[in-house]
This record gives structure tokens, sequence and C-alpha cells, in this order.
């Protein structure tokens, strides 16, 4: 026996009747919300399929240089021809974005953190990581390419650099949105840091 809402029975006036405590009926979901998902998602791949058959068509009209811009169906080729080339890059970028992105993950989150706890380095580093913040990352990638050369390092540094500033930002407006008193009720209960 199912017992009524007591969230729902405080908004109710006292006039109002609570409802039967009785089962409910659970009702199937109908056709036409079936139908509708199917429409939703044949209207998404009718417009993948229509992108890149408008690319193809493009670089067939425009016969650009190979260099400069291929078609989807040369590139298919292309990887088929030479999937070792294509696998071994891909796992070369791979391993290049994710350690820029687990040491921005890092430093950002103990950044962050430092703001937070710290007035001292808030009032000096805040205002100038948020200028920094406004730079559009791929320009600092011809930087990073002379500090460390064109390598593994330069290309790690600019996926550290699009992690670092977000969670940066978000780790100390996270952190300074936490109430007072929650922050009272953990230190009573000694909860850790």
């Amino acid at each position: 026996m199912a017992t009524p809402d007591l969230r729902d029975a405080d908004r109710r006036t006292p006039e109002q009747p609570l409802p039967p405590a009785g089962p409910t009926e659970a009702k199937a979901p109908s056709a036409g919300l079936h139908r509708e998902s199917w429409v939703a998602a044949a209207k998404a791949v009718a417009g993948i399929v229509g992108l890149f058959v408008l690319w193809e068509l493009l670089v067939r009209i425009i016969d650009p240089p190979d260099y400069l811009f291929v078609g989807p169906l040369s590139a298919f080729a292309e990887l088929t021809e030479r999937p070792g080339y294509f696998a071994e890059n891909t796992f070369v970028t791979l391993q290049e974005a994710l350690a820029g992105f687990a040491l921005g993950t890092a430093l950002g989150v103990l950044c962050g953190a430092t703001l937070h706890y710290s007035s001292t380095a808030r009032s000096f580093l805040y205002p100038a990581l948020i200028a920094i913040d406004t730079i559009p990352k791929v320009a600092l990638a011809p930087l990073f390419i002379v500090w460390f050369g064109f390598g593994f390092e330069s290309k790690a540094f600019v996926a550290m650099a699009i992690a670092f500033f977000p969670l940066v930002i978000n780790t100390f407006d996270g952190l300074s949105s936490v109430p007072h008193e929650l922050q009272e009720l953990a230190r009573i209960n000694r909860a850790s840091a």
C-alpha cells in the first residue's frame, strides 16, 4: 500500500483531498513518442550525411590542392590504406592531450584552492589569471613551441593551458559558494579537508 507524498500534502489547502493511497497504473509510452524519437534520430543522421555530401561536392566543384582540402571519400580511403599510421599518431595525440589535461587539472584545482584559502594570493593572482584567461589558447601555442620545441612538451602545455584556467576559476568559485554554516558544520564534525 503506497503512502501519499507528504511534500504534496504540505502544499494542499485543507479543502483539497489527498490522492488515493492505492497503487497507480504505469502508462506505457505512446506509439507517437517512439515515432517522434525515430524521426528526430533520422533528421540528425540526414543532417550529418548531408554535410558529408555537401563537403564532397564542394571539393569536386572547387578542386583545391590535396594538401589544402580533401573530401571525405579521399580521407576515408587514406584511412583504410594506412590504418597503422593513423593509429600510431592518434595514440601520440591522445598521450599529449591526456598529459596536458592531467597537469592542467592538478594545477588548476591546486591553484583554485590556494586562491580560496589565501586572501593574499587571491589579491595578487586572481586579476592576473582572469587577464591571461582572455588570451586565446591557440595564441599561446607559438610561445610554447619557442620555449619547449616542436615536440611532446609544447603540445601537452597547450592542452594544459586549455584545462587549467576553467578549473582554477571553477574551483575557486565552487569553494567560495559553500555556505559558512556548512563549513562550520564540517569543522564541528571533524570533516577532513
